[in-house]
């Protein structure tokens, strides 16, 4: 089975009319990436308990909208909030733990070509604007988490 993609067309800013490609990381390195985060999250106070109780309240509410009950583990509600509003939480911890993060989300990303194939890039060289940068680390986490919410929300 293919990794899953996710094809980013920036519209405005220095980067209008790029299209950019984000390709899932192997399941081990989307486990060690997401067990990194949430360490992350928890060395530097943020409360993941916080994250999933408050993640399992919004999904119940959601679901009863549609008639549904949610099931969501122990383990999967962080890495489901990572989804939602992780990119958020990371920006609160210190540069030095965030950055490593960061920047393996970036490695996920490749260039599209006019002939629909892609090729990796060095963001330094092909993004120019910031709000690039965040539309792309958003994609990263549907790309990788967005399973959890499937169906859902």
């Amino acid at each position: 089975m293919a990794r899953r993609t996710k094809d980013i067309k920036i519209t405005g800013g220095r980067d209008d009319g790029k299209v950019f490609r984000v390709t899932e990381l192997s399941s081990d390195a989307a486990e060690w990436w997401a067990v990194r985060a949430l360490q992350a999250l928890a060395a530097n106070g943020i409360d993941i308990d916080d994250i999933k109780e408050g993640f399992s309240d919004a999904m119940q509410v959601a679901l009863k909208q549609k008639g549904k009950k949610a099931v969501i583990s122990e383990y999967h509600a962080p890495l489901a909030k990572l989804a939602t509003g992780g990119l958020n939480a990371l920006a609160k911890i210190p540069p030095e733990s965030a950055k490593p993060l960061f920047d393996d989300m970036m490695k996920t990303v490749s260039i599209v070509l006019p002939d629909n194939t892609d090729r990796p890039m060095c963001t330094a060289d092909v993004i120019e604007d910031i709000q690039t940068r965040l539309k792309l680390r958003k994609a990263f986490a549907e790309v990788h988490f967005g399973f959890f919410m499937d169906g859902i929300l």
